[in-house]
């Protein structure tokens, strides 16, 4: 899953990410904004699996 969502983001969509991701914590909250539509949800669910560190 994280291959697909990586190819969506980096390759279809053409974003980037900038910043290091926090792996030092255990949990954290990312605050995205503005949220200008209803794809905010699924873009952040997007960021999550392509953030996500095994």
């Amino acid at each position: 899953m994280q291959q697909i969502a990586k190819f969506i983001y980096f390759k279809l969509l053409g974003w980037k990410l900038n910043g290091v991701f926090p792996s030092h914590l255990d949990k954290f909250v990312a605050i995205v904004v503005p949220h200008t539509s209803w794809w905010d949800f699924l873009l952040g669910l997007l960021i999550r699996a392509v953030w996500q560190e095994e």
